[in-house]
């Protein structure tokens, strides 16, 4: 049975030190935050986020504006909302396809890093078993 390990904490709360030790065990490690950062430069991805927002959301090298899209959903829990129903997805997918790579090296254990993790439809894949801390790919 596959385990998944969810690492999940604010700001400094030792995520990253925690998925350092973790991968130093040998058990590959999801930072879904940098994978999400990668995703929303998808073309698709990208415009589907466009088309949340009557303003431009692109810097002038057509990467997206970060710090735009921070400010228009920061006090606007419905765009917010409708932002993560975009990229959850396209992270939960990835991290699907990145595991059944992984598999072929045969590990039993992975652990996915975001502090987005409790708060985030994501965790409806997952189920956590008596151990508390480790979640079952459903």
């Amino acid at each position: 049975m596959t385990k998944i390990i969810g690492l999940t904490g604010g700001i400094g709360s030792g995520k990253s030190t925690v998925a350092n030790y973790i991968a130093s065990k040998g058990i590959p490690v999801y930072i879904a935050d940098e994978e999400a950062k990668k995703i929303m430069e998808n073309a698709d991805v990208k415009q589907r986020i466009q088309n949340l927002f009557e303003e431009s959301v692109f810097n002038a090298d057509e990467t997206l504006n970060r710090k735009k899209i921070g400010e228009l959903v920061f006090n606007n829990p419905s765009k917010l909302k409708e932002l993560n129903a975009i990229v959850h997805p396209e992270v939960y997918d990835h991290f699907k396809n990145w595991v059944k790579k992984h598999k072929l090296s045969k590990p039993e254990k992975y652990a996915f890093r975001s502090f987005l993790l409790i708060l985030s439809k994501i965790t409806e894949s997952f189920s956590i078993t008596k151990d508390q801390g480790i979640l079952n790919l459903n």
